[in-house]
């Protein structure tokens, strides 16, 4: 593969796969639980509030900004809510997701940052777009089967992809992500092709009439 057309892929494969991370740990973040956590609740018609967790309590302290009293507050840290929690296995696991969380964010704006730059390249044909849908579509077989079952898996994958498509569409023109909008199209594009050679469309190319004379 081009050298060019080989970063272009690996930028989006970088994108698509932090995009998955912190999809990942936003829904595990969501699911910790501190075992001395509390809800709001109503006994006997009385509001009773509930207690904080550990790292709600934590999270709010004021440490000092530096060895001058003019230098004034600030908020703690994410390491130091870590050792503030450390007796709260929950909670210092909730740390640990958003520090990756975190790391996980940078590597995904540099992966789009990337993707940007790429762009501004403009057409090549070292970065043919068809070249990179067929590796995608590869890198596609490779993660989740080289065959759909059923021409209606196809095009039940081929819809969330378009649906995908449809929510950068709806967005203004410069509002809209070029990195994103190439992922989205290569990947409906390798699903067309993954779709094609699993129900057997491929063989019409060894039919007597040609695609062109079908198409009238």
């Amino acid at each position: 593969m081009p050298e060019l057309a080989q970063r272009a892929l690996e930028a989006c494969v970088e994108y698509e796969h932090c995009a998955a991370e912190v999809t990942r740990l936003t829904s595990a973040i969501g699911q910790v639980e501190c075992p001395r956590e509390t809800h709001d609740d109503v006994v006997d018609g009385k509001f009773v509030p509930g207690t904080p967790s550990c790292f709600q309590r934590v999270r709010t302290e004021m440490r000092p900004t530096g060895p001058l009293p003019d230098d004034g507050p600030r908020p703690v840290n994410l390491a130091e809510i870590g050792t503030l929690v450390a007796d709260c296995p929950e909670c210092s696991r909730l740390v640990n997701l958003i520090g990756e969380r975190r790391g996980m964010r940078q590597r995904f704006g540099k992966a789009k940052r990337a993707i940007r730059h790429l762009g501004k390249k403009g057409p090549s044909a070292e970065a043919d777009f068809f070249d990179l849908a067929r590796d995608e579509m590869h890198r596609a077989q490779a993660l989740h089967g080289r065959r759909y079952s059923t021409l209606h898996e196809g095009f039940g994958v081929l819809v969330e992809e378009g649906a995908e498509l449809f929510e950068i569409v709806r967005q203004k023109r410069d509002e809209r992500d070029p990195g994103h909008l190439l992922i989205e199209l290569l990947q409906i594009a390798a699903v067309a092709g993954k779709t094609a050679f699993s129900v057997g469309a491929m063989a019409a190319l060894d039919m007597p009439c040609t695609l062109k004379e079908r198409a009238r």
